[in-house]
């Protein structure tokens, strides 16, 4: 009786001290992937620049470019509906970035896009150009390129890159005042870049934009009291002169002044 209560109690027991063992007989491997067909893509970039894919803002894949600028995104899995992608690329130095989207058509089996040619990276060391004053931009595309950093409508700067890709290229007040949007394109060979989808915002400044704005509000002030004061003081005067004239006792005039007036 004693051996059977005590083998009772170990059988409920055991599940209790050992839980590894029941859950372990319970578990189920899966495997599952996100996407339907596979995608991938290749072009050429400044040398050794980081290069990231997105969709949408979901993150896709990255990669490197080697030391003569190709870059390739292996096989990446998407949906159905996959119909455009953003490659967002950053020069070796940090100096730059450049951001392009393409659009394509939705899959309907594996595929890719090559032969690729992403546009320069821009850094900037400012967004304001003051009268006499410049800004440089600065970056890197493939090695000898020559550089089109378009600026305003019908303007641009033409630069060469070096042997490293990098180029520096100074930007002068040559619009009129206001904001532009700034971009680079590059030419490589026989190959033209791509036209980067984000481009940087640029404002060129006036002569009167350098005005602090404490002092156009006081000439305001001033040219505002001139046009409405000086013409309310001018009535207000006249009025006045006006009363003063009618609160004058007339003169009489005696008879002999009259017969004097009449007979002239």
């Amino acid at each position: 009786m004693r051996n059977t209560f005590f083998l009772f109690l170990a059988l409920i027991l055991l599940p209790l001290i050992f839980p590894s063992t029941a859950q372990a007989q319970n578990t189920v491997d899966l495997e599952a992937s996100v996407g339907r067909y596979n995608f991938s893509a290749s072009g050429i970039v400044s040398p050794y620049a980081s290069v990231v894919m997105t969709s949408q803002d979901y993150f896709l894949s990255s990669t490197v470019a080697d030391e003569e600028g190709r870059f390739y995104f292996p096989e990446a899995l998407v949906n159905d509906g996959f119909d455009n992608f953003c490659l967002e690329a950053v020069d070796i130095r940090r100096i730059g970035t450049s951001y392009t989207c393409f659009e394509v058509d939705p899959p309907e089996r594996d595929y890719s896009k090559d032969d690729i040619f992403l546009p320069p990276t821009v850094g900037l060391s400012g967004r304001k150009i003051e009268p006499n004053s410049s800004i440089t931009a600065s970056g890197y595309t493939m090695p000898g390129s020559t550089i089109d950093l378009k600026f305003g409508e019908g303007y641009w700067v033409e630069t060469q890159a070096d042997l490293n890709g990098y180029y520096n290229s100074e930007l002068k007040a040559g619009v009129p005042p206001g904001k532009y949007e700034l971009y680079a394109t590059a030419v490589y060979g026989a190959k033209i870049s791509e036209k980067p989808t984000r481009t940087f915002t640029v404002e060129v400044l006036g002569l009167f934009s350098l005005i602090p704005s404490w002092f156009m509000w006081l000439i305001f002030t001033i040219l505002t009291s001139i046009v409405i004061f000086i013409p309310l003081i001018i009535l207000w005067r006249r009025r006045r002169k006006d009363k003063n004239e009618a609160k004058k006792p007339k003169k009489k005039i005696s008879l002999r002044q009259k017969l004097f007036f009449w007979r002239a």
